[in-house]
């Protein structure tokens, strides 16, 4: 649940995503404890960006819920609405 763990967790992530391994970044992900908080937001909207860009939009929108539903995270309340719109074309 620490700042650092989830930024741990991003990084990693971002890493596996850029040499293709969308399983791998979602484990990275799953890792952290879910947090109300930004940085946890952020995590949120990453897991839901992978699972969205590998067809499984279902699970995405749970996360984007979850980033919505952050106050602190208003910075990327229009890109999970996007995102949403995304899954719902699909």
């Amino acid at each position: 649940k620490s700042s650092a763990g989830h930024l741990a967790a991003l990084n990693l992530a971002a890493l596996y995503l850029k040499h293709g391994r969308t399983e791998e970044a979602l484990s990275a992900l799953n890792l952290t404890k879910t947090s109300s908080g930004m940085l946890g937001a952020l995590v949120n909207y990453q897991k839901a960006r992978t699972l969205a860009d590998s067809g499984k939009c279902q699970e995405a929108l749970k996360e984007l819920d979850a980033v919505l539903n952050v106050k602190s995270a208003d910075f990327l309340h229009q890109e999970a609405q996007l995102k949403k719109a995304f899954c719902f074309e699909k």
